[in-house]
């Protein structure tokens, strides 16, 4: 029975998933984690990658959480150099942002994962 007011994930949990995820795709995806230190710029989003010749950045964050101002124009100055941009909660909304260009669907992916046939794009 699942306990009731459970925490939801950490954000780290979802950054080791959603690296699982992409970086399983083939080579037509690289993605790379910005862990935050002195050293790196505040702000930075947690993931930044290539997908088919799109650049993206994913800022994760836990359930019920927001980014933050700081983050949010660090998103929008991403996107105004014509990257994919995005904030997810859920390895799903990871998978929503980036399906559009190519990405294989968690469906598929688990399928992959199980042994079971897929079809390819």
């Amino acid at each position: 029975m699942p306990k009731t007011g459970a925490a939801p994930p950490r954000e780290s949990a979802l950054a080791r998933s959603a690296l699982r995820y992409l970086s399983t795709q083939g080579s037509h995806v690289r993605v790379r984690k910005v862990h935050g230190s002195r050293f790196s710029t505040a702000g930075d989003p947690d993931l930044y990658g290539c997908c088919r010749g799109r650049m993206f950045v994913i800022e994760l964050k836990q359930a019920g959480k927001q980014a933050t101002a700081k983050q949010r124009h660090e998103l929008d100055g991403w996107k105004a150099t014509g990257a994919v941009v995005g904030v997810a909660t859920t390895l799903e909304e990871v998978e929503a942002i980036l399906v559009p260009f190519g990405v294989v669907t968690l469906a598929d992916w688990r399928k992959m994962r199980r042994g079971s046939p897929v079809r390819t794009r």
